[in-house]
């Protein structure tokens, strides 16, 4: 019974490590390059709320955004 509660936590414990080095991969390889980003945003959107009394309120809005992103490798930040 032992041996098989020891298995369970080693299969546990290796199942947990290998899920962590797999979900921190894309940031991973994302810090290792140099990268400049650029994104131009625009888009719309409405809704139409009615309440109890028949009142409708009709909203409209509008988003553009500009979002420019450069980041550079090999940066270290040290706290003394």
């Amino acid at each position: 019974m032992v041996v098989v509660g020891v298995i369970l936590i080693a299969a546990v414990l290796a199942v947990g490590n290998l899920y962590l080095r797999l979900h921190a991969l894309p940031e991973q390889m994302a810090h290792k390059s140099q990268k400049l980003q650029f994104k131009i945003v625009a888009g719309g959107a409405g809704m139409q709320p009615q309440n109890e009394k028949g009142v409708i309120l009709q909203l409209h809005g509008v988003k553009v955004g500009v979002e420019l992103s450069a980041s550079v490798g090999g940066v270290t930040i040290t706290m003394e």
